[in-house]
C-alpha cells in the first residue's frame, strides 16, 4: 500500500535544497527549514501522485509496468486511495505552514498546474513539456521562498532546461517502448510528436542547459582560473555533460521514462549525477 506514495520520487524535491547551495547560505538553520518543507511538500506531491493514479487507472491497466501499482491492480480500492490523498494533503499543507506560510503560495501553485497537467495539459502538444518544466522551477522557487534567498535568471533556465531534457527523454522512451500498447499517453505521443522532433527537443534542451550553467558559472559564481571552488564547478560542468550524453543514449534506447528507476538501473548515470551534485555543492561552499 506503501508504494502508491511513489516514495522514491521524491528525489526529484531535493532541488528545493538547490538554492540554498547555489546562493552558498548552507546554514544548520537553512538545513532545517528546508527539511521540514522537503517532509512537507513531498507528502503534497505524494497526494498528487494518488490523484494521477485515480485519473488514469483504466489507461495504466494497459501499461506493461504501472498495471502492477496499487490502483490499477486493485490492491487499493478508490475509497481507500481517496482517503490518503486526503490526508496526504492537509498534513502536507499543515508542515509548511508550520514552516513558512508564505511557502504555501507556491505549494499552491504546484498543486494547481499538477492538476491541469493531469487533466489537461497532459494532452496539449507543447505544453505538456512545458507544464512539467514548470513543476520543476517551483521546486526551486519554493528551496528560495523557503530561505528568503533570491534566485538568479540563469540558474532558473537551467533547471528549466534540464527538466525539459528529461520530460522530452519520458515523451520519447514511451512512444519507443513497444510493450506499451493501448495507452492514451502514447497514443497522443504518436498522433502529435515525431521521434526525430523529440530528438531534437532533447537536444536542443541539453545544449542550452550546458550553456546557462557555463553562464551562471562565470556570470554569478564569477569563475577564475587556479581557484579551487572553480575546479569544481568546472568538475560539475564536465559532469553534467556526461550525464546528459549517457541520458540520451538511454532515451534512444527507450530506458527514461521514469528517470528515478533509470537511475536505479544504469550505475554510470547515477555516478555522474552524483559527482555533479557533490562537485556543485563542493564548488559553492569553499
Amino acid at each position: 500500500m506503501i508504494s502508491i506514495l511513489r516514495i522514491n520520487q521524491w528525489l526529484k524535491n531535493v532541488l528545493i535544497f538547490i538554492v540554498m547551495f547555489a546562493a552558498n547560505e548552507t546554514t544548520a538553520e537553512n538545513m532545517l527549514i528546508l527539511s521540514i518543507i522537503f517532509v512537507g511538500f513531498s507528502f503534497l506531491v505524494s497526494s498528487t501522485y494518488i490523484f494521477n493514479d485515480l485519473i488514469d487507472i483504466e489507461s495504466d491497466r494497459n501499461h506493461p509496468v504501472k498495471k502492477k501499482r496499487p490502483l490499477a491492480s486493485g490492491e487499493i480500492t478508490k475509497k481507500t486511495a481517496k482517503i490518503m490523498m486526503l490526508i496526504l494533503f492537509i498534513f502536507g499543507n499543515f508542515i509548511i505552514y508550520y514552516s513558512n506560510p508564505s511557502v504555501l503560495l507556491y505549494s499552491s501553485l504546484y498543486l494547481f498546474f499538477n492538476v491541469l497537467y493531469t487533466t489537461k495539459l497532459k494532452y496539449v502538444k507543447y505544453l505538456d513539456l512545458i507544464n512539467i518544466s514548470i513543476l520543476f522551477l517551483i521546486r526551486i522557487t519554493i528551496g528560495g521562498e523557503a530561505i528568503s534567498t533570491k534566485i538568479s535568471i540563469p540558474l532558473y533556465l537551467f533547471v528549466f532546461f534540464s527538466s525539459l531534457a528529461v520530460v522530452t527523454g519520458k515523451k520519447f522512451s514511451i512512444l519507443g517502448n513497444s510493450e506499451i500498447k493501448n495507452s492514451k499517453v502514447k497514443t497522443f505521443i504518436k498522433n502529435f510528436y515525431s521521434p526525430e522532433e523529440l530528438k531534437s527537443i532533447l537536444n536542443i534542451s541539453f545544449i542550452f542547459s550546458v550553456f546557462t550553467y557555463l553562464y551562471w558559472s562565470i556570470q554569478v559564481k564569477s569563475f577564475q582560473l587556479l581557484n579551487l571552488s572553480s575546479f569544481f564547478i568546472l568538475i560539475s560542468i564536465i559532469s553534467f555533460v556526461l550525464f546528459s550524453n549517457k541520458f540520451r543514449e538511454n532515451t534512444f534506447n527507450s530506458n527514461t521514462e521514469e528517470i528515478v528507476v533509470t537511475l536505479i538501473n544504469d550505475k554510470k548515470l547515477l555516478i555522474y549525477l552524483m559527482m555533479f551534485g557533490i562537485s556543485f555543492f563542493l564548488g559553492n561552499i569553499i
